[in-house]
């Protein structure tokens, strides 16, 4: 202690104040829990008119807007760091519902349980009664908005994906102005935002065509999954609607990702008495064999193909049938109980292959599980039709969409672990003729999303030229982004720079923003070469003698007129190196 006239100082070590925690709110996925993000502002609109305002806001502050519903996609993209988060699941009213078309319009965070009772609450008389036609399987508490965001799809056989379902929804856009699209008003919009993820702005009203509610029968039973494709294909020509197939997980069983139970549903008569008391499984039946499909996974399957063999035969609604409840926030309790050293969860990944080749493509996944000593936590087939309405289809043509849930230990190795197994399991769909649903992770290569998504490019110069601010921008990086962490400066240049992004066999798509111009060359609104660019000729077009200019400051033909009846921003070379436009503001490759 030293003496200071009346006073004193006392030298002694205080404790150092914890750090101020980082401004914001941090937020993450319900079920992986590999997407915390620390947002600058969450608020929940109330109405269209909240989404308006809160968008104009955070245009007048510069800042990024990020859309959610039920946080329940695993790659991401209903987060942004830095941006005010909507949470849009305040905004679950029905405003129309049209008995005579069969149509239904409602807010884009209405969750399917509470339109379903919605549908039941107003359809009470004896009359007929309509239904949704699909829903996303597997969990009930999804919102109406980020199915479209996603373009789900459910169990149906037979079915596109949601979009077909999709009359018209109202889009609040990167001014805070509203655009209504369908298949008629704004058709350009319609193909770009169902599927793409918020990245075009933020879907508030949604229009769902209906389809007749009818009761349907169940039918069980064991099947081979070399078997799978001969009777998928008879069920449907049976007249089942829907219908999905749940393998073996034990990887020391012969029957692993070999035999498992395929559960279909066909109409039935109207007089057909509906089960009174259909099984269920509770919330601990569902968390029991959550642990035993880890610590057991042959009693987990033996229980699990028990209880789904026990429901052939049950009677139900079209639409009721498909709901499911699924767990939450529930590993935590499981990784006590399982005594893991480490967290961990669960993470979903989508194989999509064509049907004749889903038994090829599962003895492949089984062989390479068994070589690297991995196995699922659960596996679902279910069949997606070709989906050709939107911009960015994963069904392109009639498929078998494998889900695999893959468990994942929430350390650096463990997460590099896990993205090398969802590559892998990606190149082993691709050498099938298939490909891969972008919602559920963020491990893909650029490679791989370039040759499954070979119109990414073009999409994103799409963006690029509708939100110029990136208002949605923040929101959409965490998809941009699964391949290897783009560089940033890439992200806001409109694309990726089109040598990274060709896919092996596949030739350049001269695409707008999304070209091998450097930015320092380029001017708007067609990005012409400014004067001291020249060309720089390096390669010969197979389909022309002439050389095509490609690299740096190669000189181009911007088009000084928007292009008649234009819906894609890219242009393409053709024969003798002229270009053909096909966009409203294209640039297209001259002869050098």
């Amino acid at each position: 202690m030293i003496a200071l006239g009346a006073g004193a100082i006392a030298c002694r070590n205080e404790p150092e104040k914890p750090p101020a925690p980082p401004p914001g709110l941090e937020v993450n996925d319900v079920h992986a829990r590999l997407n915390p993000t620390r947002v600058a502002e969450l608020t929940m609109p109330a109405s269209i008119h909240d989404v308006q305002a809160t968008v104009r806001r955070a245009k007048t502050a510069g800042l990024p807007v990020s859309i959610a519903g039920a946080r329940h996609a695993m790659g991401g993209q209903q987060f942004g760091a830095g941006t005010i988060l909507l949470d849009m699941t305040g905004m679950k009213d029905v405003l129309r519902f049209d008995r005579e078309q069969g149509l239904v319009e409602a807010e884009a965070g209405i969750t399917w349980p509470d339109l379903l009772q919605f549908l039941r609450d107003h359809q009470a008389d004896a009359g007929p009664q309509w239904g949704f036609r699909q829903k996303q399987a597997g969990a009930d508490r999804l919102t109406l908005g980020g199915a479209l965001a996603a373009n789900a799809h459910g169990n149906g056989l037979g079915m596109k994906p949601i979009v077909d379902d999709v009359e018209s929804f109202v889009l609040v856009d990167p001014e805070g102005n509203l655009r209504r699209c369908s298949r008629k008003e704004n058709p350009g919009l319609f193909r770009l935002v169902i599927g793409g993820y918020g990245l075009f702005g933020v879907i508030a009203h949604v229009e769902l065509r209906l389809a007749k509610r009818v009761k349907v029968e169940k039918l069980v039973e064991e099947a081979q999954v070399k078997d799978l494709p001969a009777l998928f294909a008879r069920r449907i020509k049976d007249g089942y609607t829907y219908g999905d197939f749940q393998f073996a997980i034990d990887p020391q069983s012969e029957d692993f990702l070999r035999r498992g139970v395929l559960s279909c549903w066909r109409p039935v008569k109207d007089s057909a008495p509906l089960t009174a008391e259909p099984k269920t499984l509770s919330e601990e039946n569902l968390a029991e064999l959550s642990y035993l499909a880890h610590a057991d996974p042959a009693a987990a399957y033996e229980r699990s193909s028990a209880f789904t063999l026990g429901t052939t035969g049950e009677v139900g609604w079209s639409d009721e049938h498909q709901m499911g409840f699924a767990l939450e926030n529930d590993h935590e309790a499981l990784d006590v109980r399982l005594g893991s050293k480490e967290p961990g969860t669960e993470m979903l990944t989508e194989l999509t292959v064509p049907r004749e080749r889903l038994p090829e493509f599962l003895e492949d996944v089984r062989a390479l599980m068994k070589e690297q000593g991995f196995s699922p936590i659960a596996g679902t087939v279910r069949l997606v039709e070709k989906d050709d309405a939107t911009f960015l289809p994963y069904a392109r043509s009639a498929v078998a969409a494998v889900n695999l849930s893959l468990h994942v230990v929430h350390t650096p190795a463990g997460l590099e672990t896990a993205a090398a197994r969802f590559r892998r399991l990606i190149d082993l769909a691709r050498a099938r003729g298939g490909s891969f649903y972008l919602t559920y992770h963020r491990f893909a290569s650029k490679e791989q999303i370039a040759a499954c998504y070979p119109e990414f490019p073009d999409f994103l110069a799409q963006k690029a030229q509708f939100d110029p601010q990136e208002r949605f921008q923040r929101a959409a990086r965490d998809l941009i982004q699964v391949a290897n962490r783009v560089p940033t400066s890439i992200v806001r240049a409109g694309g990726w720079r089109l040598r990274s992004w060709t896919a092996p066999e596949r030739r350049p798509v001269w695409s707008g923003m999304a070209s091998h111009w450097p930015r320092s060359c380029m001017t708007p609104p067609c990005r012409s070469p400014r004067p001291s660019c020249r060309p720089s000729p390096t390669r010969s077009d197979s389909r022309s003698t002439r050389p095509i200019c490609r690299t740096d400051c190669a000189r181009a033909a911007p088009m000084s007129q928007p292009c008649p009846g234009a819906r894609s921003p890219s242009c393409s070379v053709i024969s003798r190196g002229r270009p053909r436009c096909s966009s409203r503001w294209a640039m297209a490759m001259a002869r050098c």
